[in-house]
């Protein structure tokens, strides 16, 4: 398992509906307690989990980066 980050970016003065809001904490849940470093067997499984963010239909990215020990 490696660790990969989650970064997401959005439209500054985008308004997200309240459904959508409660989809972000649904979402965060299934991720686990880490919800900015998740583990994932590679980097498209990471990009699948990445892929289940909610705000990706209305206009948020989510940007996946595997986490390189120093």
């Amino acid at each position: 398992m490696s660790k990969y980050v989650l970064a997401f970016r959005g439209q500054p003065d985008r308004t997200p509906a309240a459904e959508e809001e409660q989809a972000w904490g649904a979402w965060f849940g299934q991720l686990g307690p880490s919800i900015m470093v998740v583990d994932a067997a590679d980097l498209d499984a990471a990009a699948a989990l990445a892929a289940g963010c909610p705000g990706l239909a209305d206009g948020v990215d989510v940007e996946v980066a595997e986490v390189i020990p120093s």
